[in-house]
């Protein structure tokens, strides 16, 4: 691929740089082992550096060969737009854009701030990252907190999304009352924040999850910003609670699919069942894992992801999109 001509084709594009002109950001492009990351500023392209691991909003991964065929002069259907590529699964969307979290920086003045996640700001979260990318019908999935989100998501806009998989959902978790100060201890001068979150969730995952994924789940909570893991919990414990709600969920307009790793005593097994006997969707128990299964054991998880990714794509096939 000739990034320069890349970088002249898109600037000298009047279409690309008239609707892209109030936007800037820095994503990643991956396939087969190396990635390429573009910084566009005010709707130009900036600069296009290969195997650069700088920090990025999101990134987009497909083989070499529908990358190929998407840079055609004329593309064959399906590898015409970024969208429909997505939609026909030939790439898959990942990205960080949450304030506070992972290498997104928390708003400015934040040092005077006390936060807290709100059902609200997390539903504003998502809703405006699929609407900045112009994603149409996506599949959501989150776990633990976002296996919380996905049932609002579900339950507030069923009609602008394919499917829904929440991994460790249930309506509420922690004691019948939380408050948000039996959390003080996760953020406090004589504690260190990050030692405490890591050791907060660590009997959480499965005993049989490989050591080396069990310790990078828990380097990254032991990395969290000061007050981060308190704040969130206060949506997870408190402003998220769902057990006041009638749970309206319509398969026929948003499936719902519910997996829960065995092991997890947060958001154990029945708390989702519950949710399934209610409303009817998709739940499955994944023997031999627990709160973090996409991360503690990515293979075991793999596993039972794949038939529901499958069989959502086989009922997208039978929809008009």
């Amino acid at each position: 691929m000739n990034l320069q001509a890349l970088v002249h084709a898109v600037n000298q594009d009047p279409e690309l740089t008239r609707r892209g002109k109030y936007y800037s950001i820095r994503f990643r492009l991956e396939m087969d082992g190396c990635h390429i990351l573009f910084q566009v500023e005010d709707g130009k392209l900036t600069s296009v550096s290969e195997n650069a691991d700088d920090p990025v909003v999101f990134s987009l991964t497909g083989s070499r060969e529908a990358w190929q065929k998407f840079l055609q002069t004329e593309p064959p259907p399906g590898y015409h737009d970024i969208a429909a590529m997505l939609d026909r699964g030939y790439l898959l969307l990942h990205g960080d854009p949450m304030p506070w979290h992972g290498k997104s920086s928390p708003p400015a003045g934040w040092q005077g701030m006390e936060y807290r996640l709100t059902t609200e700001d997390y539903l504003q979260f998502v809703l405006s990252f699929i609407n900045a990318l112009e994603i149409r019908n996506p599949v959501v999935m989150g776990c633990s907190i976002g296996g919380r989100v996905v049932l609002h998501l579900a339950l507030r806009t069923p009609d602008r999304l394919r499917a829904v998989i929440g991994l460790q959902s249930g309506l509420h978790a922690g004691q019948d009352e939380n408050t948000i100060e039996s959390l003080d201890f996760l953020h406090r001068y004589d504690i260190h924040g990050g030692e405490a979150s890591a050791g907060a969730v660590s009997g959480l995952i499965a005993p049989q999850s490989p050591s080396v994924h069990r310790w990078e789940t828990l380097w990254h909570y032991s990395s969290s910003g000061p007050g981060v893991f308190r704040g969130d919990l206060y949506y997870y414990f408190i402003d998220g609670d769902l057990r006041n709600q009638k749970l309206a969920l319509d398969q026929s307009v948003c499936p719902v699919y519910l997996l829960s790793g065995e092991y997890d005593y947060s958001a154990p097994p029945e708390g989702a069942q519950e949710i399934a006997q209610r409303t009817g969707c998709h739940f499955e128990v994944m023997k031999g894992l627990g709160h973090f299964p996409m991360s503690e054991n990515p293979d075991g998880f793999k596993e039972y992801l794949v038939p529901i990714l499958t069989d959502i794509l086989r009922k997208g096939s039978q929809l008009t999109l």
